[in-house]
């Protein structure tokens, strides 16, 4: 995971899922966040004395205060010290204050969200987006799954909430494809987008992520998708599946597409979002690996890329300048950016 930052342009955070590094020149060099620190809390007291090698770290964001200062969020999976299998905690999100003394990690103790749900097994993290507000309201979303092989009601996927406090985690929203809350359409994920906020967040509370789908063998399931939720008192509905392939009729999809990047501009309701596909798994459907899907009215429809991005499957989507940029996996892999009159039909 990549972040740029807010404040400064030369300023970048970077993950290889084992540490966090920034670099403060525009990517000339870089130095990793409270390296020791990070190290004990994820395998131990003697953590230090171990290397971090088995990736843990699955996405990062950053935030900033009111001042300037930084807070740096990470969702991390079970970890395991060099040559014992056993993990040594649950995932969790971690965050540090760059500007505090001592700078170091701090567990935020995901474990506690088993109390809310009452769904047994440890949630796994899988996105992190800190609030376009975060300067006043401190909040940071998480998007989690639990391990189905646990519950006996199969897998669960939250949106939830933190304002950085230890054991301090509220439900925003739960995943369900297709009509929401209707049993069995609860689901699991192996990997989410970067959450999308768009420009009148403030005012709605909304935001958009697009999942993979996976049931402990495979991304051939069901859930994968484009999702909007919001952040409302009283609770909002659960989470909207906003069906990128369409619709069939109601609430019903047509087909699946499993999404490993969002993107958006402009406002909740005549937005312009564009998500990349994980996968070939759409591919069943006359999509492919490498499929973009692009909405201009805040997501409530969709059209498929009529030429899509060089390469396999892994396709990144950004909003760049007036146009977007692609960067794919695999053989011919290549980054694309898209031409023609609507952003996101052609690529070349």
């Amino acid at each position: 995971d990549m972040v740029c930052s807010e404040m400064s342009e030369d300023i970048l955070y970077v993950t290889d899922g084992n540490y966090v590094y920034k670099s403060v020149n525009g990517g000339m060099s870089f130095m990793i966040v409270a390296e020791n620190s990070l190290e004990i809390l994820l395998l131990g007291d003697c953590g230090d004395a171990f290397t971090i090698d088995d990736t843990p770290i699955t996405c990062l964001d950053v935030g900033y205060n009111a001042t300037g200062d930084s807070f740096v969020f990470i969702g991390v999976t079970y970890t395991w010290v060099d040559g014992i299998v056993t993990p040594t905690d649950y995932p969790s999100v971690l965050y540090i204050n760059e500007a505090g003394y001592p700078s170091e990690w701090t567990d935020l103790n995901l474990s506690c969200f088993h109390a809310i749900t009452g769904v047994p097994g440890g949630y796994t993290p899988y996105s992190i987006g800190c609030a376009p507000d975060f300067a006043t309201s401190k909040k940071t979303y998480v998007a989690v799954t639990n391990d189905a092989d646990v519950d006996i009601t199969g897998a669960h996927t939250y949106i939830i909430s933190t304002v950085g406090i230890v054991c301090g985690w509220d439900e925003v929203d739960e995943l369900f494809w297709d009509c929401d809350a209707v049993t069995p359409n609860n689901f699991e994920i192996m990997h989410a987008s970067r959450f999308a906020f768009p420009d009148d967040f403030a005012d709605t509370g909304a935001m958009f992520i697009g999942v993979t789908a996976w049931n402990g063998t495979t991304t051939n399931t069901a859930g994968g998708d484009v999702y909007s939720a919001y952040d409302t008192v009283p609770q909002a509905q659960d989470a909207l599946d906003l069906n990128v392939q369409g619709f069939t009729s109601g609430c019903e999809g047509l087909a699946d597409a499993n999404i490993c990047s969002l993107d958006m501009y402009g406002g909740t309701d005549d937005g312009s979002l564009i998500a990349g596909a994980y996968d070939g798994y759409d591919v069943l459907y006359g999509g492919s690996g490498t499929n973009v899907w692009y909405s201009t009215d805040g997501g409530w429809t969709w059209s498929a890329s009529a030429k899509d991005p060089t390469g396999v499957d892994l396709t990144y989507v950004i909003w760049y300048a007036d146009t977007a940029l692609a960067g794919t996996n695999g053989c011919n892999c290549a980054i694309s950016m898209s031409c023609g009159d609507v952003v996101g039909q052609y690529w070349n």
